[in-house]
């Protein structure tokens, strides 16, 4: 069997990222695994983690899904119920929402990195 073992995230500004993330990923069972002076990871209980870095910048580039590299990350959720949870505090933090069905939720973070959930 083989698992994604980690992601790494590069991002602008660490305190909004971690704002928005911190709270996402605890909702699907992520912990804070590491902290380090300009990032911090995050690591559900089956052992993947995610690391969001504060990189410098000599220019503010914007993340583009539309261009070469990565376009988006999506999570499994247990439930249409769960999908609807999100939804709606999605809704309540004024988070853009793309995309939305019975099934499934996609939107963008604060650095406008497209997400996706899913349903089982």
């Amino acid at each position: 069997m083989s698992i994604i073992h980690h992601l790494e995230y590069y991002v602008a500004d660490l305190n909004p990222t971690k704002s928005f993330w911190q709270s996402f990923l605890a909702d699907l069972g992520f912990k804070v695994y590491q902290e380090f002076e300009k990032g911090i990871s995050y690591q559900h209980k089956e052992g993947t983690y995610i690391v969001f870095v504060e990189i410098d910048m000599k220019e503010k580039n914007k993340n583009n899904r539309h261009s070469t590299g990565l376009n988006h990350i999506a999570f499994t959720v247990e439930s249409t119920e769960e999908l609807e949870r999100f939804h709606t505090k999605l809704i309540s933090q004024n988070i853009k929402v793309l995309k939305k069905d019975q099934y499934h939720l996609c939107f963008e973070d604060n650095n406008e990195f497209a997400v996706e959930l899913f349903v089982k």
